[in-house]
């Protein structure tokens, strides 16, 4: 009898600590993902500014095109169930990333000469870049499992 209750006391033990395992995977990837999606918008943001500076037209993507919005559309409601603030502004900071960039691309492209007007824009979407991708990664974090 004693063996019995050693070898569950071991599953037991084993399953709990699979279950600990399996959240640790769970949370680095959804923080990788996170730092992938930063990743990706700075390449996308980098394309827009290549655009300003050469004058070569650029494809901006949509927010929920990117590799970031697809996952942020299905998964982070998942995740952050109880943080509906936090969906609602960190939507709101990546579309405009999106929208934005095209904008003052778009801008430029009729008019060289309206520069500026470009560069207000673009100061508005690395200020929602910076906000989106902070308060999501902190969102993130705490709802670690």
């Amino acid at each position: 009898m004693s063996t019995l209750d050693t070898f569950t006391d071991n599953v037991q033990q084993i399953e709990a600590n699979a279950g600990q395992t399996v959240n640790s995977i769970e949370n680095v990837k959804n923080e990788i993902t996170v730092s992938n999606g930063k990743i990706d918008h700075i390449h996308l943001k980098l394309q827009g500014y290549k655009a300003l500076l050469t004058g070569e037209q650029v494809n901006i993507t949509d927010h929920h095109s990117c590799r970031f919005g697809k996952w942020f559309d299905i998964t982070s409601k998942e995740i952050l169930s109880n943080s509906k603030n936090t969906i609602s502004t960190v939507s709101k900071h990546h579309e405009n990333v999106h929208k934005g960039l095209a904008k003052a691309v778009e801008i430029y492209m009729k008019d060289q000469k309206n520069i500026g007007k470009s560069i207000e824009i673009i100061k508005d979407v690395e200020n929602s870049s910076k906000v989106a991708f902070e308060e999501l990664i902190s969102a993130i974090i705490s709802v670690r499992k």
